[in-house]
């Protein structure tokens, strides 16, 4: 990709994250985002008392290379002291990863195409508005999607090699991948682009395909044990494999965090808003597929994958069609909550299905339709593009700032030394005005909430007992958003009363302590 072009959406993107900084606004902006803020902090706290438990008190969702990649970034940052610049650094590494995302993409589109119509598709991406609204979150999509793009271009690049370089190149490539499910586990999503890869290339030899299937998947744990060390430990071991759990659960259940049940048309109202029009994808999807099985009927091969076997370029095609359809089926047709940032490392892959329709073109029309592409897209967002460059100035609404000032007048006589609140994570508190660090604060993220009793939440740690790397502590204020499930409700110790509660929220102190 031209350096000038990646200079100049690069100095785009340093000026677009610079506004908005301020810690406290971060949940207007992403609430995940300012979790996983917090989280940095607390890792650093662990840091500076060398306390591992502290340094590992992550999202296991997002891997120790994520942390710890933003956390080496934001180092200096964090030791200043200064909150907007542990924001800023954040940002611009996950600008780094989303730019690293785009010289991959089209590294690999050159396998297939020349120079313009691979950077005319290359260009749709910073034009569409989730390019420079994701690389502002502190979340690891890009981060994922850049070693997947790295991957496939591996892929590609071990077609061109004689079969002794061709099969190191695959290895590299599957150790991108690697690092990527290492940083954050939706990429097991993309599995299905390795697993067809081996079965395609070794159609004919099913001996070497039972060896190296099980290789590869050994590698692939091995490589996670070693980039995420503390799976090592008993509450690490129960931690990741619990959440796991839960992110699983979290696309095949129809409750979870009140969100709302999209149907398929309100789905591909996504690709609109955020990506280019879903019409387009859908006409780059089936003409791609259409033309890659009427290139099998033509060569009157009884099977599919017996031709693969022998046509390189239709091998690529064929593995890249079948990865982007299971993910498609599963996020369209399975899931019933439709999160969009997991459509980022997919809209690469649609873009890749565009070289079977384009290398059947002469030069001129490959030009024109990636032209057209690119022009579509940028027309679809033309109203977008003031508010990406031209950001205002995000101030706290006076609804959210009314609701800081009944938090804090609710919960101030209820504090005392070390207090401890528990809070839902949307619920925004002024914890440096009540005097509060914010290693005080815990969150709650499941039904019911291990963290309000202390039977409830050593049952949780039980199957890792005796280690005790989780010390209960007893909460003085708990803080819930309405409405509040009966069973919550139930399971809340009698010594916590309500003390306060609008429409919004309920709010429920430790009346205990001040009775001893």
């Amino acid at each position: 990709m031209p350096t000038i072009l990646l200079i100049i959406l690069g100095v785009l993107l340093i000026y677009v994250h610079q506004f908005n900084l301020n810690l406290e606004i971060q949940p207007l902006i992403n609430s995940d985002s300012f979790v996983h803020y917090k989280q940095l902090l607390v890792m650093f706290e662990g840091f500076k008392h060398v306390d591992p438990v502290a340094f590992f008190s992550f999202n296991f969702n997002y891997g120790f290379p994520y942390f710890l990649s933003n956390f080496i970034v934001s180092l200096p940052a964090l030791f200043s002291g200064s909150h907007p610049h542990v924001v800023y650094s954040v940002r611009l590494f996950a600008s780094a990863m989303a730019l690293l995302t785009l010289v991959f993409l089209y590294k690999t589109l050159r396998f297939r195409l020349q120079k313009l119509p691979a950077l005319l598709l290359t260009a749709v991406i910073p034009c569409t508005p989730f390019f420079w609204i994701a690389s502002g979150w502190f979340r690891a999509d890009w981060m994922m999607s850049a070693l997947f793009m790295i991957s496939v271009f591996y892929c590609f690049k071990s077609l061109e090699q004689k079969p002794r370089l061709a099969s190191r190149y695959f290895w590299v490539s599957s150790f991108f991948y690697y690092i990527a499910f290492s940083v954050k586990t939706q990429a097991v999503i993309l599995l299905p682009f390795y697993l067809f890869w081996m079965l395609v290339r070794n159609l004919e030899k099913p001996l070497r395909l039972c060896r190296e299937i099980p290789r590869w998947i050994a590698f692939m744990g091995l490589t996670y044990i070693v980039t995420n060390p503390h799976i090592l430990h008993p509450a690490g071991f129960y931690g990741i494999t619990r959440r796991f759990g839960l992110e699983f659960t979290f696309f095949t259940q129809d409750h979870h965090h009140g969100l709302a049940m999209l149907s398929f048309w309100d789905k591909l109202h996504y690709w609109d808003i955020y990506f280019f029009p879903a019409i387009l994808m859908i006409a780059i999807l089936l003409v791609s597929w259409t033309l890659l099985t009427r290139e099998w009927l033509k060569s009157g091969i009884s099977h599919p994958l017996k031709m693969l076997a022998s046509n390189q370029a239709l091998f690529s095609d064929y593995i890249l069609s079948k990865t982007t359809a299971v993910n498609l089926i599963y996020l369209y047709g399975i899931s019933v909550v439709f999160p969009w940032k997991f459509l980022i490392p997919l809209t690469p892959l649609v873009l890749l299905q565009t070289t079977p329709i384009l290398t059947r073109c002469s030069q001129k029309i490959q030009i024109t339709l990636t032209a057209m592409l690119l022009g579509i897209t940028i027309l679809t967002h033309l109203q977008d593009y003031p508010r990406i460059f031209c950001p205002e100035n995000i101030q706290k609404r006076p609804q959210v700032l009314a609701q800081e000032a009944f938090v804090s007048a609710a919960i101030k006589p209820y504090l005392y030394l070390n207090s401890v609140i528990l809070t839902d994570p949307y619920i925004i508190i002024d914890y440096r005005h009540l005097g509060i660090p914010h290693t005080h604060i815990e969150l709650f993220w499941e039904n019911p909430i291990p963290q309000i009793d202390e039977t409830q939440f050593n049952q949780k740690w039980a199957k890792v007992s005796p280690y005790h790397v989780k010390t209960f502590r007893e909460k003085s204020v708990i803080l819930l958003k309405k409405p509040v499930l009966t069973d919550i409700l139930n399971k809340i110790p009698s010594h916590y009363m309500v003390v306060a509660q609008n429409k919004d929220l309920l709010i429920l102190a430790n009346i205990a302590h001040f009775s001893r």
